[in-house]
């Protein structure tokens, strides 16, 4: 079994998903392609040589449907010989692709290939898709569903996380991704040059001027996604426990 070497690596700013974010205009397509014409660029790169492109996706409709990876690629004037696929392991889908490409590489199914991923949250919004899992309530009810919020918050109460801890780590987090791009340690950030995007000099999210005040008024809101059905699977997964909210916009 053969090494799969890590080439180039490079992504876009990123933009607070909601409408009035940076890129809130801007399709993802674009948002990829960008991406591709400038790893052609800087890598002087054949595309002919790439034998896929793997992108994951979370939520594969509207401006993200049809096989994005495909697409994409034609869009980016890429060879038309060039694969495409788009995958979905829930919020791992990029690591999935760069997984299974990495995956293929040793196995010698191919020399070359892109992998990353791409999610518009302003123009897809989460759970869009329609999914059976969450909108079907026989599926949910069979398979115990829960909002991924609650099951946060049922984690961190499974293991006494409070909520002040919580958002001191936010807090944390939020330091050190402003110090760290301070100090240049994002090199590999390409600006999106298209007319829908807004510019930026650093990631919209990171939020360096927060206090433990600040995050401590912000509310918790995924108790308004815990009804009975809701109740009776948490007490069923842990018997016991009596369910925090712990999580915010902030955490």
């Amino acid at each position: 079994m053969r090494d799969a070497l890590v080439c180039d690596a490079i992504r876009t700013h990123r933009g607070l998903g909601r409408e009035g974010g940076a890129f809130a205009e801007v399709a993802p397509i674009d948002l990829v392609g960008q991406l591709l014409r400038e790893l052609s660029e800087r890598r002087g790169l054949d595309s002919s040589m790439v034998g896929d492109l793997v992108l994951g996706c979370v939520t594969q409709t509207g401006d993200q449907g049809a096989d994005l990876a495909k697409v994409a690629a034609v869009c980016a004037g890429w060879d038309d010989g060039v694969s495409g696929a788009t995958v979905n392991r829930f919020c791992t889908s990029g690591l999935d692709a760069i997984g299974s490409a990495a995956a293929r590489i040793r196995a010698g199914f191919d020399d070359l290939i892109v992998a990353g991923g791409v999610e518009s949250m302003s123009r897809v919004p989460m759970l869009s898709d329609g999914g059976a899992w969450f909108t079907d309530e026989r599926v949910a009810a069979a398979t115990g569903w829960v909002h991924m919020g609650v099951a946060a918050d049922l984690v961190a109460s499974m293991h006494g996380i409070t909520r002040a801890q919580a958002d001191a780590w936010a807090l944390r987090s939020h330091a050190r991704a402003a110090a760290a791009w301070a100090e240049g340690r994002f090199p590999s950030v390409v600006p999106v040059g298209v007319a829908e995007a807004r510019d930026l000099d650093r990631d919209e999210a990171i939020r360096d001027g927060l206090t433990a005040e600040s995050m401590a008024r912000l509310p918790a809101p995924f108790a308004s996604f815990v009804d009975e059905r809701v109740r009776s699977v948490v007490a069923a997964h842990a018997p016991g426990v009596d369910l925090q909210h712990v999580h915010t916009v902030g955490t």
